[in-house]
């Protein structure tokens, strides 16, 4: 990247695109709604909803829309935990019964050898969910149940340290650690020490019903044929440590911004390189402590999904960047990842791109604007967009649309030419937009066809 320019106004050099393929992804997956939100340095550069919080009541999605983003809350145990670590109240190392005296059972070996550390990085060899089957009767257990599970020896599959195993029990069982240390309540904890000092008004750490009319309405997936079910929200009770969160795009830039190195809002930076280095692999997956280690497109990333019934979530942060990146749909198959991996895409493709995308003399901006937008054929929609002063264009309906990117050089009047760089494409040949019959609108004319504007 170049000095004089910073990734932030790269980003909005491009935030009309990427707005644009985002809107289309919305219309053509046929989703309820989502939210964004990208941080780059020292703002948020980008922050936009898209569809329905309620569909059936049209209410649109907007930036004060809350989304249950379920296993993001073992980022919030993980923070409070190391916030105790960070005042020697506790080690990472130390046995959870040392706080916890009745986490022991006579039939299962493993669970007195069980520490902190593995509940976090989820190596502790316990079981993912339990025997409450909560996913499927939306009846979730309270603490009395978890500890039942874990007398009766049926809380753990494996022994501590030999998969790396996710577990939503594990998490749990960290949050009563909180309790047992702190000796409050686990959400009064997190509320104190996390939510008010970050001014995260629109978190809770559980979902409340007089909260109902902030949040999204959670879809089911979607069939061919039927429409989406309209699904309830739930308390997660005994298991909100780890994944009863509801939040805002908003509130969790603010919580990332805090875990980003060189500031002091809740962790020291040596508490915060402990939380993000890798401290588990186990074949293709990379956990630190609450953080899961991912890489898209190239570029690392350290952050956590969510799902929860109605609701998929995705968001992590780039230190290198200085980059956060938030996601949040309300459908049980909302496509976070895509999505999420698709903005990165888009980000590091403008930096990749920047100097290629330097403006033509022969051509204003403003002019080429107007000449923008989704244009239809049989063979499918392109979008056509300006970035710092160059034509580009984008396949809308591709999750990641940055590989397929083309920057036109202009020619004259409103023609341009394809790059060089698509040899099975229409490298080197020219369109041209003319005005078609319908007022203010525009055609593509190419190789003696005529595409028309769509609008949808």
């Amino acid at each position: 990247m170049s000095t004089n320019q910073s990734l932030k106004e790269r980003i909005s050099a491009g935030a009309a695109l990427i707005d644009d393929w985002l809107s289309y992804q919305c219309y053509i997956k046929e989703l309820p709604g989502f939210s964004v939100g990208v941080f780059a340095e020292d703002e948020t550069v980008f922050a936009k909803s898209y569809g329905y919080a309620d569909v059936e009541n049209r209410l649109p999605a907007s930036p004060s829309t809350m989304y249950r983003i379920a296993s993001h809350s073992k980022l919030f145990t993980a923070t409070a935990i190391m916030l105790l670590y960070s005042r020697d109240q506790l080690s990472l190392d130390d046995r959870v019964s040392k706080y916890l005296p009745w986490f022991t059972s006579d039939t299962d070996e493993n669970i007195r050898h069980i520490r902190i550390r593995q509940l976090l990085t989820h190596s502790s060899g316990m079981v993912r969910d339990g025997e409450t089957a909560h996913w499927l009767t939306f009846d979730f257990p309270d603490a009395g149940r978890l500890r039942e599970q874990v007398k009766a020896g049926s809380a753990t599959t494996f022994e501590s340290s030999e998969h790396l195993k996710y577990s939503n029990f594990a998490y749990s069982i960290a949050g009563m650690i909180i309790e047992a240390i702190s000796g409050m309540p686990y959400q009064a904890f997190v509320q104190r020490e996390i939510l008010d000092p970050l001014e995260m008004r629109d978190t809770r750490s559980d979902y409340q019903p007089e909260d109902e009319a902030a949040h999204a309405v959670g879809y089911g997936p979607r069939f061919p044929g039927e429409r989406r079910e309209r699904l309830p929200h739930i308390e997660a009770k005994g298991m909100a440590s780890a994944t009863g969160f509801s939040s805002t795009a908003a509130d969790l830039i603010r919580f990332y911004r805090a875990h980003l190195f060189g500031n002091d809002e809740l962790l020291p930076d040596r508490d915060k390189r402990e939380m993000q280095r890798l401290q588990y692999q186990d074949r293709t997956v990379n956990w630190g402590i609450g953080f899961r280690r991912t890489s898209y497109d190239g570029v690392e990333v350290a952050g956590h999904g969510g799902g929860y019934p109605g609701f998929i979530t995705l968001s992590g942060i780039d230190q290198t960047r200085k980059l956060i990146v938030v996601v949040l749909t309300n459908a049980t198959d909302g496509p976070a990842m895509p999505l999420l991996s698709g903005l990165i895409g888009m980000i590091k493709t403008l930096e990749e791109k920047w100097d290629s995308l330097t403006p033509q003399e022969s051509i204003a901006p403003e002019q080429i604007r107007p000449l923008t937008g989704f244009y239809r054929d049989p063979w499918g929609v392109d979008l056509y967009g300006v970035v710092r002063g160059r034509l580009v264009t984008i396949p809308p309906g591709s999750p990641s649309p940055s590989e397929s990117m083309q920057i036109f050089d202009h020619v004259k009047g409103t023609s341009f030419r394809h790059p060089t760089v698509l040899q099975l494409g229409s490298m080197g040949e020219e369109l041209v937009f003319e005005a078609s019959e319908r007022d203010g609108e525009f055609d593509i004319v190419h190789g003696g066809e005529r595409t028309r504007r769509w609008r949808w």
